[in-house]
């Protein structure tokens, strides 16, 4: 894609949204879902009332977020537009996708914390053989943090 149409409207490059979707989660510290009935698992939502958003909800600009998105995956037509509309190039939406299973994949019952949880995935994404995704400000996080906080 053209350097100044990328400028223009705005896309992000696969490390802009590593390190985003990371930090989003890293400071949110705890998944974006809402439990139903009686039931001890939540349903995973791009956005909650209570302002948390999971991996794909954090790169959806507030002009291209509407509720009719939830329950839907990152795939659905809804979904992609506005992923698209928000600067992610629709080449970067399967690894958009890739993030958004580390957000769902970790349970509130599961015996590692939310922090660990996505500072593993990451780490075994960013390090996987043939990336070219830099993950040294993953371990800057992790070194800030007061090593009991994870």
């Amino acid at each position: 894609m053209n350097l100044i149409l990328k400028k223009v409207i705005g896309l992000m490059n696969k490390q802009e949204i590593f390190e985003r979707v990371f930090h989003h989660l890293w400071n949110q510290n705890k998944q974006s879902s809402i439990k139903e009935g009686d039931s001890e698992l939540g349903s995973c939502m791009y956005r909650t009332d209570d302002g948390r958003m999971c991996a794909a909800g954090c790169l959806i600009t507030d002009d291209n977020y509407n509720p009719d998105i939830e329950r839907t995956t990152v795939s659905a037509p809804r979904v992609l537009r506005a992923l698209v509309n928000s600067g992610v190039p629709r080449d970067l939406i399967s690894f958009v996708g890739d993030l958004q299973q580390i957000h769902d994949s970790w349970e509130e019952y599961h015996p590692v914390s939310f922090r660990k949880h996505i500072v593993t995935e990451f780490m075994t994404i960013g390090l996987a053989s043939g990336s070219d995704l830099d993950t040294d400000f993953i371990v800057e996080a992790v070194g800030n943090e007061n090593s009991n906080v994870y």
